[in-house]
């Protein structure tokens, strides 16, 4: 059977395919959207699309929605200060030294959703923007570059966007993560403090009833509530003790031995008889 022969076109068009699909990489931290990308990352194509994706100009949010595996904005996953530096973390998992720098990486913000990714740019750049410094890919498992968020702007939800446009590689990659900037910290760190702010204000006032307490009051007069120790002494007196025999008590004529009567404090025993038989009466 003869072997059949490839065109030169046949051979550079397939020599092109294994040359663009040489690159990847992927946005690490912030954390993305949908947490950690799995594998190598997401291509998109074609290149010449990158910037009018990323800037939101194809009717999406500038994050490649479906296509980048991109669930749509949530909740903040971060807080940090306006002018703090965030360090932007992203991997590339197959190097392409001919697209480090071509058109190299992007990050930028968007505070809303009417606000624009390209008028927000913090570093790099991609093809079609304004006049820019390449920010390098680089070649690592772990590459990182210190970005400073803008001074004066806040957002309760923004998007950090990271961007490598590989001109040689034929495609882009794309990787959005939900953050908040906020003056005072982020929102649970404020609520905690008013939490505090409550609990402390209600003992406060709770200590001021106590002081402001009033007295026990009857109609006529105004006594002080007794203490503990005095209505200790009070119980105390009311119970009953051994009495002593009364001054106008009858002796004791009887050789008996008679048990000591117990009555109220105040009270004595009053003998009825010569012997024994005692009853308590008032008065000693």
């Amino acid at each position: 059977m003869a072997s059949k022969q490839l065109s030169s076109p046949s051979i550079c068009l397939i020599l092109s395919f294994f040359v663009q699909a040489a690159c990847h990489g992927k946005l690490t931290y912030p954390v993305p959207r949908g947490g950690p990308i799995e594998g190598y990352g997401n291509k998109l194509r074609p290149f010449d699309d990158a910037r009018k994706v990323a800037n939101g100009l194809d009717d999406g949010d500038g994050c490649g929605g479906k296509r980048n595996d991109d669930p749509g904005a949530g909740k903040a996953k971060l807080t940090f200060k306006p002018g703090q530096k965030v360090e932007v973390k992203w991997s590339i998992t197959i190097p392409h030294s001919r697209d480090r720098k071509r058109s190299g990486v992007r990050i930028a913000l968007q505070y809303s959703s009417t606000d624009s990714f390209g008028s927000n740019i913090l570093a790099g750049g991609v093809e079609g923007d304004p006049e820019y410094t390449p920010l390098d890919a680089g070649k690592e498992d772990i590459e990182a570059f210190s970005v400073a968020l803008p001074k004066g702007k806040t957002c309760k939800g923004c998007t950090l966007q990271w961007l490598w446009a590989a001109e040689g590689d034929g495609g882009y990659y794309l990787g959005c993560a939900d953050i908040a900037i906020l003056d005072s910290g982020s929102p649970t760190t404020r609520r905690r403090r008013r939490g505090n702010r409550r609990r402390g204000s209600r003992r406060r006032r709770r200590r001021r009833r106590r002081s402001d307490m009033p007295s026990v009051t009857t109609t006529a007069t105004t006594t002080e509530m007794p203490s503990k120790s005095r209505r200790r002494r009070r119980r105390r007196r009311s119970q009953p003790v051994v009495a002593p025999d009364c001054q106008d008590s009858k002796p004791q004529t009887c050789r008996r031995a008679c048990k000591p009567l117990k009555c109220l404090p105040n009270q004595c025993a009053m003998r009825k008889d010569s012997c024994c038989t005692r009853s308590c009466q008032n008065g000693v």
